[in-house]
């Protein structure tokens, strides 16, 4: 991937560039989210959007299979006190 890709926070009220037919115009931000930088454009990603996106991720990734059998560790007796009689 040769494209330079930056990710920043905003918050609800913050500008961020749009890329329109013939230019670029300035835009308010409507709700807590990223932007997605890249060469060429600029894109918002509200927070709830990337929440869900990044538990579907998760849940796609295959869990982790539980040992078929569990090592156990091996205590020993403590010394037996000798007595003197």
């Amino acid at each position: 991937m040769s494209a330079s890709i930056k990710i920043r926070p905003v918050m609800a009220g913050d500008d961020y560039v749009v890329q329109v037919e013939g230019g670029f115009v300035r835009r308010t931000v409507p709700e807590d989210g990223l932007v997605i930088e890249s060469d060429e454009r600029e894109i918002f990603v509200p927070e709830n959007i990337m929440k869900e996106a990044l538990q579907r991720l998760e849940s796609r990734r295959p869990q982790r299979a539980r040992p078929h059998r569990i090592e156990q560790l091996e205590l020993q007796d403590p010394p037996k006190e000798k007595t003197g009689r």
